[in-house]
């Protein structure tokens, strides 16, 4: 076998690879062979029709089995004598009718690799102090919330129109092309006015506002894309929500008993563990922002070429979660936001691909590892974000493959790598 390295870029290769008659020979002999043990050619017994009668009726059908046999077999010859590690290897589309089993066979493959480049220093990266704090203003706000979750909603008896703010319990039935459908059917859903939510593709806060009990509101949305209700997915839906109750939040008060319904000793305890959340959401707010800087930096302070293939597949990834968090877009402003997000697809993919080459290079050279319990500990915190089991999240990571599962590897590992850069980082006063 014959092999010549060429580089269409410092990520994309061709290997140029010669494949000797003699193993051509054999490989359209073992052709053969199988084929004659599969056929059934009428007047000749099982295996013993003549080579020359099967290459006159297969000969097409045997030469494209000897490319698909050759092509990928050495290939991967070859990108072993290369010593390149390749991250895509594309096979080209060979017409199998020029192959002839008395000569050598050439043909061109093009891999993808990792980027080699110099890793400048990481120690000391300059970053801008923090100088936030925690304000009276910021406690007065927390609390606020904590007595907002655990308001009492009472029904509005008086006669009046629904505002902001109100919770207003709603029947809804769906319909798609005129007729009833069961999983559009809700019964007493409760809606805060204010908290933006939406139902099939439709703000219900401007559809409820202004309402009263009793009032029926016909709007139109779209059913979102759904591999369940396949059958649903995209098509219009005409909705009926009919306005059954309202309903408004009667705050407790922040005094002790507050705080020992929330499990504490005093108002003041629950002032002291309020601070101290806030304090230490403020770190961590921090602690993002800075490495989120530092990536900026890394990415500024490197140049390479981003192998194609990764650009792709994040680009087709962000798309993924475009369609599913905006599938159901029924009006102008919502096409309009969803046409922005895939506007900016292709120059953010390109910032992630490089952040995430760069990191790889560190946690190599800082030679990090991750261990069984590390990568355990990651499907338990995944589980608990998503409200799913370990094993649901397990199912989930496995159905991409391997694949799948080198992701969740190489973000811990990116973790590792920037939490390394951080550490060295230096805060300026």
């Amino acid at each position: 076998m014959k092999v010549e390295v060429g580089e269409i870029s410092s990520v994309r290769h061709t290997l140029t690879i010669e494949v000797p008659e003699e193993d051509v020979k054999k490989e359209f002999a073992r052709a053969y062979t199988d084929l004659r043990k599969k056929v059934r050619i009428p007047g000749f017994r099982p295996g013993k029709a003549p080579h020359s009668l099967l290459e006159k009726r297969y000969a097409d059908a045997v030469a494209e089995d000897v490319v698909l046999k050759l092509v990928p077999e050495y290939s991967r010859r070859a990108v072993k004598e290369s010593g390149m590690t390749p991250i895509m290897v594309e096979f080209p589309s060979i017409d199998h009718k020029s192959l002839q089993a008395d000569r050598a066979f050439s043909f061109t493959t093009t891999i993808e690799t990792k980027p080699r480049f110099k890793m400048n220093d990481i120690v000391g990266i300059p970053l801008s102090k923090e100088t936030r704090t925690v304000t009276t203003e910021d406690e007065d706000k927390a609390l606020d919330t904590l007595r907002h979750r655990q308001a009492a909603l009472h029904e509005v008896t008086e006669e009046r129109e629904t505002g902001e703010g109100d919770f207003v319990s709603v029947d809804i039935r769906g319909f798609v092309g005129g007729k009833p459908v069961d999983v559009l059917t809700q019964n007493g859903v409760l809606i805060h006015l204010g908290s933006k939510s939406v139902y099939m593709g439709v703000e219900l806060d401007p559809q409820l506002t202004a309402r009263r009990k009793g009032d029926a509101i016909d709007v139109t949305g779209v059913y979102p894309k759904d591999p369940s209700h396949s059958d649903l997915s995209g098509k219009p839906v005409s909705l009926v929500i009919h306005v059954r109750e309202l309903k408004t939040a009667v705050l407790p008060e922040l005094d002790d008993e507050f705080a020992t319904d929330l499990g504490l000793t005093s108002l003041e305890e629950l002032k002291h563990k309020v601070r101290e959340g806030l304090e230490s959401q403020l770190k961590s707010d921090t602690e993002k922002l800075h490495k989120d800087q530092l990536i900026k930096h890394l990415v500024n302070t490197h140049t390479f070429d981003v192998p194609p293939s990764l650009l792709k597949e994040e680009v087709a990834l962000a798309m993924q979660h475009i369609e599913h968090d905006h599938g159901g877009a029924n009006d102008d402003e919502q096409q309009n936001k969803q046409q922005s997000l895939r506007d900016n697809i292709q120059k953010t993919a390109m910032v992630q691909v490089k952040a995430r080459l760069i990191l790889d290079a560190i946690a190599k050279e800082q030679s990090f590892t991750l261990s069984d319990n590390e990568i355990e500990a990651e499907y338990k915190s995944i589980a608990v974000q998503m409200k799913l089991s370990v094993a649901e999240v397990k199912r989930k990571v496995y159905a991409g493959g391997e694949r799948g599962v080198e992701r969740l590897k190489d973000r811990l590992l990116h973790q590792k790598a920037i939490q390394h850069v951080y550490t060295h980082a230096q805060i300026q006063d």
